[in-house]
């Protein structure tokens, strides 16, 4: 079996709260070109390690499902990382372990076929490596107001546009007031990536490096 762990997978951690007052109107959405880069807002101390828990707390519950025996082991933090760096990073402390994967393009690390024997003490390591080396807690941290516009404007003017190009068809934008809204709903979250099904792994790897999913300045 071949499992995907990826950083963007902290997604269902990172923009829950819109940090801010007000909502602006579609209409005040300026296009991207014109946008400034967002600057991310400070977070406490206490939601930074909330936020470091629950990331590791959700590693070892993946873990943990596929493996109820397994015991949990105590893990000390290493340095926290960069989401642009999390996939080669465990990759690096994979191998480091013995073991093998594939940091993929899409920022995602992947397993490869995992010897069955092995798996559990795979899958043991796995949660080692992304418990010492996690996602630094500002790229989890709410989206405030500027970020959500920016990306807003990045997913009208340059995703949505690039994905057409490429053949697909993102689905109708909402509104900005929709789209706000839905940061607050993992479930009602919009994407133009939503019901993009691309026809192989070579072919979403590809889109990926052509579409960005989140633009990179967003933090």
């Amino acid at each position: 079996m071949i499992h995907r762990c990826s950083a963007a997978g902290a997604l269902a951690i990172m923009g829950l709260m819109i940090v801010g007052c007000g909502v602006t109107e579609p209409s005040d959405i300026r296009s991207f070109d014109d946008l400034a880069a967002p600057a991310a807002s400070a977070i406490s101390e206490a939601l930074a390690a909330n936020l470091l828990d629950q990331q590791i707390e959700a590693a070892w519950d993946n873990t943990h499902a596929l493996f109820p025996d397994l015991d949990r082991p105590d893990v000390t933090t290493v340095r926290m990382v960069a989401r642009t760096e999390w996939a080669q990073t465990i990759l690096a402390c994979m191998t480091d372990a013995g073991y093998s994967g594939r940091a993929v393009e899409d920022g995602s690390f992947q397993t490869g076929s995992i010897d069955p024997t092995i798996a559990p003490q795979y899958y043991t390591q796995l949660f080692v490596c992304k418990a010492e080396y996690p996602i630094d807690p500002r790229y989890l941290a709410p989206f405030n107001v500027e970020q959500i516009e920016y990306l807003y404007a990045y997913f009208r003017d340059q995703l949505a546009p690039c994905l057409e190009e490429h053949g697909y068809t993102p689905s109708k934008l909402p509104s900005f007031r929709t789209f706000s809204d839905g940061w607050t709903d993992e479930s009602a979250r919009w994407t133009p990536y939503a019901d993009v099904i691309p026809t192989s792994e070579s072919a979403w790897l590809e889109l990926q490096q052509s579409c960005p999913q989140l633009p990179r300045s967003i933090y």
